[in-house]
């Protein structure tokens, strides 16, 4: 239909002439109710509602492309990548949850410090990978939340949690600055989260350097679970550690009679045999 200022049309009281249209199917013209600003505005309104829901499925997928990319860069050890998707701050802070236990990195230069060493190393293409899917993204302004699902398998098989991540948009670019982490899967009863657990335990007590309470949790899983590889390796590593390298041989070629692809315990075992 085709808006029409009607010359001889009464004046309202904001001083603006009232709109008619004329109808196909009579012919005749049709009141409004609406003045000529009034449509105009509307119009523009209805126009930019498709725009602004097209801006905003841009930025999300933006925000999508830096999540995926910054674990892309991480994979493939691209540390300039993998940087680039991180707030370059002290405000920056990271938290995972898991049985486990809880960790907190605060800091940009508290994270990429420790792994500087990780990004001279050529990248294993064969590495399992995490992912990240069902993205949930609600953006205010130059903040976004993120809600998504994490998963992946590691030694113990599959796992799966749920992460939250704030974004910052700085310029045209989005990137994390907060990311929390909550391992669900870890804190479900069964046999893999037991193994798991024994284990993580066994690491802590070689991180306080009390390497015979390592090895007796460690033992008590191999006892547990005889036909899981990491189970000799965990205990060969933490008779390695303690000094006893003859015994950490034996265990070490245990891991690798079950799994054949334990390239960690074969370089071991050859280490230590030119040291012997």
């Amino acid at each position: 239909m085709l808006a029409h200022r009607n010359p001889k049309a009464k004046r309202l009281g904001n001083s603006q002439s009232e709109l008619l249209f004329k109808s196909p199917l009579t012919n005749s013209y049709m009141k409004t109710g609406l003045s000529f600003r009034t449509l105009c505005v509307l119009l523009f309104a209805g126009l930019n509602l498709p725009i602004a829901a097209l801006s905003q499925d841009a930025e999300k997928q933006k925000i999508i492309d830096v999540i995926t990319g910054e674990l892309d860069g991480w994979y493939k050890k691209d540390r300039a990548k993998w940087t680039d998707a991180i707030v370059h701050s002290n405000d920056v802070i990271l938290t995972t949850a898991s049985q486990n236990g809880y960790e907190r990195i605060h800091g940009f230069d508290s994270l990429v410090a420790p792994r500087e060493q990780y990004f001279t190393t050529p990248a294993d293409p064969d590495v399992k990978r995490i992912s990240k899917t069902d993205f949930k993204i609600n953006i205010k302004g130059s903040i976004a939340i993120v809600d998504l699902t994490v998963s992946g398998n590691n030694a113990f098989g599959p796992f799966a949690g749920d992460q939250t991540i704030l974004m910052e948009r700085q310029g045209k670019s989005w990137r994390i600055l907060r990311q929390n982490t909550v391992m669900k899967t870890s804190y479900q009863l069964s046999e893999v989260n037991i193994q798991s657990g024994l284990n993580t335990q066994g690491y802590k007590f070689m991180e306080l350097k009390k390497f015979d309470e390592a090895i007796k949790v460690l033992t008590l899983n191999t006892q547990l679970f005889p036909k899981s590889w990491i189970t000799w390796d965990s205990l060969a590593e933490a008779y390695m550690q303690k000094g006893e390298a003859h015994i950490a041989t034996g265990f070490f070629k245990k891991s690798i009679e079950l799994n054949p692809n334990n390239s960690y315990a074969k370089e071991m075992v050859e280490k230590m045999s030119k040291s012997q």
